[in-house]
């Protein structure tokens, strides 16, 4: 008679998952690649480790609220007038400055419980899903639901559910400024076990929560769940952070702590003069508590408090939401903001503000997706029919491309989402402001064959066939067309390695040229010049052929 082993226990927390091989990582978390976790062991596995989020701090009582609001200097000094009004008959000096106390709280407490329940919605609408792979079938499930061992599948525009180890990547690009402070996107592979040491950004075998994926697609297996992940380790430390007063809160308790001292003061003297000039003690006691109680500033607070609140409502028309109504001031107070230069406070989307064809520039205005703008060349508007080597340039970058533009057409401002990487989208919106749309190329030119880009060959390669040509265009495709060369290739990269693959150059009269040492001088000067401008340059080429090569591996 043979017992059955116990089940295993399901893990609870991977450390150094990417000093760990594919191999061992799947053992750690008793998990396949090809079929991932069962239903019931997901099931099993998130009643024991809990839901995949972030833990929050409870949420604020009406009380605490309540008590935020009169836990200052000058409302215990309104209070201790109402308190010595009540007591010396004057009852209509008391009711007032207690109303004004009460006013002041309650407006506070709606501004701040607003503040909060605008923050849980947001909250709410940023949870996202995650396909997964469990009992070898695709599935969707909220992020939050996904176990350590789960197999998730990512894609272009996928934000990362939880810390995983990769296990497939193809042309893998991972957004990670929110976690690193780096912009530009991180190639990712599934390179062997890596240093345990290793910085967090250069962890190309991993991926993180709250990362974007931007571009390609993989699988993952996911090692760390919440509070285990990388980010939950940052909101661990902020949860550490004591709160502080802010500056307005510290300025109006030390004016509140000067006036009251005054008061006193003065009030001591009149009663001491009184006294001495032989008025009755109790009269001249009487006129010092009056005096007192007409020198508490019961106005600073309220108008203290409905400034904060216009400030708040005048932020949240600009998109801003504040927390807290004493951090409107903090912010109006700063003077310098320092940041570094990865741009991850800016929008994190790339315009082409500038194209270089024989040379020839032309400035793009407009930013950001919104295909709107216009081409200049030596500061007057040009049409850029009448330049067709720049037209030709700008199909090429937008044929050569792996992203994707969607406009909501029913807006009158349509907004414009981006699927894919930054750059290349841009190179898509040069294209549209020059009145050819990434739809009608594709169609025209559809993709046959393509070679990824690589950080060794710095160069994307796809092959296109000449399947309909714009006749109503110039360009040297539909002249390809008639001689039967019906495919073309076209190479995007690294301006000097593809400026070393060409024996010719793109004229603007839209014909080639040969590639003269002299030719070569001007383009390598042309690039120096706007990289020195802190301008991001990409080279384009293309070939027109009647077929496509033999072997398309990337060597060749």
């Amino acid at each position: 008679m043979t017992s059955t082993p116990p089940p295993p226990k399901s893990p609870t927390h991977t450390p150094l998952f990417h000093a760990l091989s594919v191999e061992e990582t799947l053992q750690t978390l008793q998990t396949s690649a090809e079929k991932g976790l069962t239903s019931a062991e997901a099931n099993h596995r998130l009643e024991t480790l809990g839901l995949n989020q972030l833990a929050e701090a409870p949420p604020t009582t009406l009380w605490q609220l309540l008590w935020a609001q009169i836990n200052s200097f000058v409302i215990w000094l309104l209070l201790v007038a109402v308190l010595i009004s009540a007591i010396v008959g004057e009852w209509p000096e008391a009711i007032a400055i207690l109303l004004i106390v009460i006013l002041n709280a309650i407006l506070g407490i709606v501004q701040e419980r607003r503040a909060e329940q605008a923050l849980a919605a947001l909250r709410q609408m940023a949870s996202p899903d995650a396909v997964v792979i469990r009992d070898g079938r695709r599935q969707t499930v909220p992020a939050r639901e996904v176990v350590p061992g789960d197999l998730v599948m990512l894609e272009a525009g996928n934000y990362v559910p939880a810390d995983l180890r990769l296990v497939e990547s193809i042309n893998l690009r991972v957004e990670e400024a929110a976690l690193t402070g780096e912009s530009l996107p991180a190639n990712k592979d599934t390179i062997r076990a890596l240093q345990a040491d290793i910085p967090l950004g250069d962890r190309r075998n991993s991926a993180f929560m709250g990362t974007v994926v931007s571009y390609g697609r993989g699988k993952g297996i996911i090692a760390n769940t919440g509070m285990g992940t990388e980010i939950g380790r940052i909101a661990t430390m902020l949860q550490a952070v004591e709160q502080e007063e802010t500056p307005l809160q510290k300025r109006l308790d030390e004016l509140g702590k000067t006036l009251g001292y005054a008061a006193l003061i003065l009030c001591g003297i009149v009663f001491v003069l009184g006294w001495w000039r032989g008025e009755d003690p109790l009269t001249m006691f009487l006129v010092a508590v009056s005096l007192a109680i007409a020198a508490v500033p019961e106005g600073l607070p309220a108008v203290v408090t409905i400034a904060l609140a216009l400030g708040m409502r005048e932020m949240v028309k600009r998109n801003a939401l504040i927390r807290r109504l004493s951090s409107v001031e903090t912010l109006g107070s700063a003077t310098v903001i320092c940041s570094d230069k990865t741009g991850t406070l800016t929008q994190n989307a790339m315009t082409v503000t500038r194209l270089w064809v024989d040379k020839q520039v032309f400035e793009i205005t407009g930013t950001g997706y919104t295909p709107k703008g216009e081409f200049r060349a030596n500061g007057e508007q040009v049409r850029m029919r009448n330049y067709p080597g720049a037209l030709t340039a700008l199909w090429i970058g937008a044929l050569n491309n792996d992203a994707s533009l969607e406009f909501d057409e029913n807006d009158q401002n349509p907004e414009v989402r981006v699927v894919g990487d930054p750059t290349e989208a841009a190179l898509l919106v040069a294209a549209a402001k020059a009145g050819s749309l990434q739809q009608a190329l594709t169609h025209s030119y559809p993709r046959v064959q393509e070679i990824p880009f690589d950080s060794a060959r710095k160069r994307m390669v796809t092959f296109h066939e000449v399947r309909e040509p714009r006749t109503e265009d110039i360009s040297p495709f539909t002249e390809a067309h008639k001689k039967h060369e019906v495919h073309v290739a076209i190479l995007k990269g690294a301006p000097d390695m593809i400026l070393e693959l060409c024996t010719r150059y793109q004229g603007m009269d839209d014909n080639p040229h040969p590639r003269t040492p002299e030719i070569r001088a001007t383009i390598l000067a042309a690039n120096d010049t706007m990289t020195r401008e802190a301008l991001r340059v990409l080279g384009l080429a293309y070939r027109v052929t009647d077929g496509l090569p033999d072997d398309l591996s990337p060597e060749n």
